[in-house]
């Protein structure tokens, strides 16, 4: 994490809690803060807030800023006084966001978003293979976030369809022993590994609200396959996409990925350990039913 001098100056602000958006911190205190985070900076006589800003400077230069980002903003520094976390946050977001970045509070606890990057993160799928079809995956995995960190917003729509295809298409080798056809599309192909994996809704031993989950993983599928068609750079495009769009149709993509690839990897150990898993082959223990 890299922050320009403006945002260093800010972070200095509520650190010393002069602008009453944070703790007012004393020069014991200070002194205390940084010394928690290596104590880079010996006190020289100055200001308290000119003494941070040195001190910021040095891990800005030398080491990593985003350590007194998350520790000024621990919850613990706004317990019993007026300021709160909140305040904080939307004093420094308007800095850090010209930077790329943005802080929110999730579970009490800050966090640090790169901006033009917010997708999940993926599972590394068939982890340690070679085979060209599963460092294809890697690849398009890859791709994803490359080029939604440069805001490729089509590359990434089309590198999402691609890692869905080649996901398929390897769970459905790994179940069957057999390859699909090169003109099966997309919801052919998630059609084929849902059945093999026991994830088709219309099953007569699921809940109704399973039931709808999983006709929910059939519908992203479908829609996946129309948008990359309409917005990826497969084809002559219909529609320019935002980046909202490309977090969706990303963060979808991945989502079913993970749940499928999980999915079979419970299957192979329930094969391993002869056990009989919950709802035919799928092990899923938060969608069980009892």
């Amino acid at each position: 994490m890299k922050l320009s001098d403006e945002s260093v100056k800010a972070l200095a602000d509520i650190i010393t809690g002069d602008n009453n958006k944070s703790p007012y911190q004393r020069k014991v205190d200070i002194i205390a803060f940084f010394g928690k985070l290596g104590g880079l900076e010996t006190w020289d006589g100055e200001t308290r807030w000119r003494y941070a800003k040195r001190c910021l400077d040095a891990l800005n230069d030398f080491y990593d800023i985003s350590q007194a980002v998350i520790a000024v903003l621990d919850p613990r520094r706004f317990i019993n006084v007026s300021s709160t976390q909140q305040m904080a946050c939307d004093y420094l977001n308007p800095y850090f966001e010209l930077d790329g970045y943005r802080i929110i509070i999730e579970n009490r606890y800050p966090k640090i978003l790169e901006l033009g990057n917010a997708i999940i993160k993926p599972t590394t799928y068939f982890e340690g293979s070679e085979e060209e079809r599963h460092t294809f995956i890697q690849e398009q995995q890859s791709k994803i976030e490359q080029k939604m960190v440069l805001s490729d917003f089509d590359g990434a729509i089309a590198s999402a369809r691609s890692m869905v295809e080649a996901v398929l298409r390897s769970l459905n080798r790994e179940l069957t022993g057999q390859e699909l056809g090169d003109k099966a599309d997309l919801p052919k192909l998630y059609n084929a590994v849902a059945h093999e994996l026991g994830l088709d809704p219309s099953r007569p031993d699921l809940e109704t609200a399973l039931k709808q989950v999983l006709s929910g993983l059939s519908s992203i599928i479908a829609g996946l396959a129309c948008v990359s068609n309409r917005m990826g750079d497969r084809h002559s495009r219909k529609y320019k996409p935002d980046k909202r769009h490309a977090q969706l149709v990303a963060n979808s993509a991945i989502t079913v990925t993970d749940f499928l690839f999980e999915t079979w990897k419970a299957r192979q150990s329930d094969n391993d350990t002869g056990s009989t898993p919950k709802l035919g082959v799928m092990h899923v223990n938060a969608m069980s039913v009892d």
